[in-house]
């Protein structure tokens, strides 16, 4: 049973890949000269890349990693203090035996 819903499933696919491929081909015989593509205007040239420019993304770019910095040391802070006010020692954690 497996083999013949794994066989069916591949012949399936392999059609429907046929079919897409022999859809998009375009020879000769059944081109049009109104299929050809139409050449657009070049694009416009970008502005200029300053000096400024690059000084504004540096000093960005340092604000973003010294946040992100402040957030992680936040964050390591807040979980020790919540380990020392929740954790008690460890000689009450376990009971000797």
């Amino acid at each position: 049973m497996k083999l013949k819903k794994n066989l069916v499933f591949t012949t399936l696919t392999m059609a429907a890949l046929t079919a897409c491929a022999w859809a998009q081909t375009e020879i000769s015989a059944n081109a049009s000269p109104g299929n050809a593509i139409a050449v657009s205007a070049p694009a416009p040239a970008s502005a200029p890349i300053t000096a400024a420019d690059i000084q504004e993304l540096k000093s960005r770019h340092r604000r973003n990693c010294n946040d992100r910095f402040r957030r992680c040391r936040r964050n390591r802070k807040a979980k020790s203090w919540l380990s020392k006010k929740f954790n008690p020692p460890i000689l009450l954690r376990y009971r000797l035996r």
